[in-house]
Order: C-alpha cells, then sequence, then structure tokens
C-alpha cells in the first residue's frame, strides 16, 4: 500500500495534484517529527500535555485520529520516510525545470546578442527575382512606380542585373540608369524559354542589363508584408501543381482513354486555375481537337494528352522556382 502511494506521487502530472500532495506531506512530516523527538522532550520538560495537544491538533487537519506515542513512531517509519523521498524527488523535479529554463532563457539571449554573418549581408544579396514575380513587376508600375524608381535612381534600394552572354552572375545597377532608362518584361515563348526583364533606354530597344534582381529585405521594409505575400502566393502555386499531379494519377488509373482524360481536365478547376500559364501549343491540342500528342515510349501507358500535362507541370514547377 505504502509503494502503491509513493509510485502513485512520483508518476502525478497535473501541477495541482502535486501541491495538494506536497501540502499533506508536509503535514505528515510535522506530525511525526513532532511525535518522534518533541514528545521525549515534553516529558523531561513535563510538557508532555502540551505536545500531546499539538500532535492531536496537527492530526485532525490531516483527517487522521489523535496518534498515540507509538502510533507515531510507526508512523514515522512507514509514512515519514516516502513522504521525505517524495518531497525531495518533487524538490529535484522542480529544480531541474527552473534551471532548464533558465539555460533556455540565457541560450535565447546569447544568440539573439551574437551577431549573425547573414544578417549583415542581407540586404547585399540579390535573391528576389523580377521576372519571377508579377507583384514585384507591378512595383514598377503606376503610383507604386512613382515611389520605387526614385528609391532605386538614389540607391536607396538596390538592382542587380547581368551584362553580356552565358548569364554572368549579376551585378549592381548604378542609381542614374533609371533616370533614361525603364524595365521590359518579356513572358516565355514555349519550351526552353523563362520569363525574362531588360532594362532599355528610353525610346529604344537595345538591352543595357537583362535578368533584373532586388532585394527582399528592402522591399519588405518599403512595402510591409509584399514579401511575406509573395510567399504565400508561392506556397499556393506549390500546392495547385502538387494537387494537378495528383488530378493526373487519378484519372488515368480511373479511366487511361484520351479522350476520357481530355474531357475531364477541361472541365476540371485546376485546369482554370492554371490555364493562364499553360503554353498555347498544349491548349491547342487540349481544345483544338485537331492534334492528337503522342507519348514517347517510355511513357506509352499514359494518354498523349496526360504526358503534356504533366511536362506543363514540370515545365511551370522550373519556372517559378519551386523546385
Amino acid at each position: 500500500m505504502h509503494l502503491g502511494l509513493g509510485r502513485w506521487i512520483l508518476q502525478a502530472e497535473m501541477e495541482f495534484k502535486m501541491q495538494r500532495w506536497i501540502r499533506k506531506i508536509g503535514l505528515w512530516v510535522i506530525v511525526t517529527l513532532g511525535g518522534h523527538y518533541l514528545w521525549p522532550i515534553s516529558e523531561k520538560l513535563g510538557e508532555g500535555a502540551v505536545v500531546e495537544w499539538v500532535n492531536h491538533w496537527i492530526a485532525e487537519s490531516v483527517g487522521i485520529k489523535s496518534p498515540s506515542q507509538d502510533q507515531l513512531v510507526d508512523f514515522v517509519i512507514s509514512w515519514g520516510v516516502p513522504g521525505l523521498a517524495a518531497v525531495v524527488f518533487l524538490c529535484a523535479v522542480y529544480a531541474g525545470r527552473w534551471f532548464e529554463r533558465k539555460t533556455a532563457a540565457s541560450a535565447t539571449v546569447q544568440a539573439a546578442s551574437r551577431p549573425s554573418i547573414l544578417a549583415d549581408f542581407a540586404e547585399h544579396i540579390p535573391d528576389l527575382r523580377v521576372a519571377d514575380n508579377p507583384a514585384i513587376r507591378a512595383l514598377f508600375e503606376g503610383a507604386e512606380g512613382d515611389k520605387l524608381l526614385p528609391l532605386l535612381e538614389a540607391e536607396k534600394i538596390t538592382a542587380w542585373g547581368r551584362k553580356g552572354l552565358e548569364e554572368p552572375p549579376p551585378t549592381k545597377i548604378p542609381g542614374t540608369i533609371w533616370a533614361g532608362h525603364y524595365l521590359f518584361f518579356l513572358p516565355h515563348r514555349g519550351e526552353g524559354t523563362k520569363n525574362q526583364t531588360f532594362i532599355r533606354p528610353n525610346g529604344r530597344y537595345d538591352t543595357v542589363y537583362y535578368d533584373v534582381y532586388l532585394n527582399e529585405s528592402q522591399i519588405e521594409r518599403a512595402w510591409p508584408g509584399k514579401i511575406k505575400a509573395i510567399k504565400r502566393s508561392l506556397q499556393e502555386r506549390k500546392e495547385l501543381l502538387a494537387q494537378a499531379r495528383n488530378f493526373v494519377t487519378r484519372t488515368v488509373r480511373k479511366n487511361p482513354d484520351y479522350g476520357h482524360f481530355q474531357k475531364r481536365l477541361e472541365s476540371d478547376q485546376i485546369f482554370f486555375k492554371l490555364r493562364p500559364h499553360l503554353n498555347e501549343d498544349f491548349l491547342k491540342a487540349l481544345t483544338g481537337g485537331r492534334v492528337l500528342v503522342v507519348p514517347p515510349r517510355s511513357d506509352s501507358q499514359l494518354p498523349g494528352i496526360a504526358w503534356a500535362f504533366i511536362r506543363e507541370i514540370d515545365r511551370l514547377e522550373k519556372e517559378w522556382r519551386l523546385q
């Protein structure tokens, strides 16, 4: 019974139960110490009646009858030792938790105070490709352009671009460029191409820089919440492409017929969401009715139009930089 009670105390998980039993154990320890040590002393001093009254009052507060001296000695052996062990164990548990919190708080403070190399250089990294983000391209137009272009000209916001062939590393675009140049966007045109941006002199078509980049930290500071919205949009695109792949697998597994897949895709909401981003050749094959797509032998088990749709999904994944 005593071992069972001790096990229950050690396994208690709820804080209010622990605190309740700590109070009870504390009273039991007072009772046992009072009975075992104060009784002999009080007898020598002639104050046994006072100590007996104190023991009686404490014992009644715990809910047990007033113990005799022999009963108190038995009580010490049976309850006092397990009670003290439980108190010591619980104190150790609380001390461990306090030390863990203290250590974690100290580590957090040290990490926050330690300078980060990435933070020092965060605003000097071209990490926002303009061609891949319609929301960023829109900053170059209208009222937003009236805000962005002066910041670029004053070099409060930095832009980078490539010069030359074979895609050399982006270099910083001088602020003076923006006074007499404009940003031109060219969307992808079929397989093997990608969205691209160019900086051209006003009224001319020759290119000074291409593949323009901005910096996320600078844009976020000038347009709070803009980068979060872009990242949320990218996550939505990632989920949309995952749904498109699942659509292909589910539809082909149910019926691998070319016409069945074509009909199901044309009526599915995934197609309407992806349609503005799909190649014209694929749209003609899907809706024209005169073009029949034949997959290569390695994918001969797929309907041709399903194989072409998967290729479009792969292309969009690369173009949107979701890989």
